[in-house]
């Protein structure tokens, strides 16, 4: 019976320790889900929908500055800065 005593606390500590990787394994996957659910948010159309709007809004700003400006050389906008 002595022999079965450390091979049963041995047992009894790999269980633990294996219930311990259980829940940590458990807790990154939850992690990992939401990082990947936060990083594909937006697939390619949604961003590509996204690039478009900023653009036109771009050139809505651009339209204002040019129609804002008194002086010639600025009314080509935005544009001109970039020179």
């Amino acid at each position: 019976m002595l022999p079965l005593l450390p091979v049963l606390e041995q047992y009894r500590s790999d269980v633990r320790m294996i219930m311990q990787l259980k829940e940590e394994v458990r807790n990154l996957s939850l992690v990992l889900l939401a990082i990947q659910e936060e990083m594909g948010a937006y697939d390619y159309e949604e961003l590509q929908q996204r690039v478009m709007m900023l653009e036109e809004r771009l050139h809505a700003c651009m339209q204002k500055l040019g129609e804002s400006s008194s002086q010639p050389e600025q009314k080509q906008g935005f544009r001109s800065w970039l020179g």
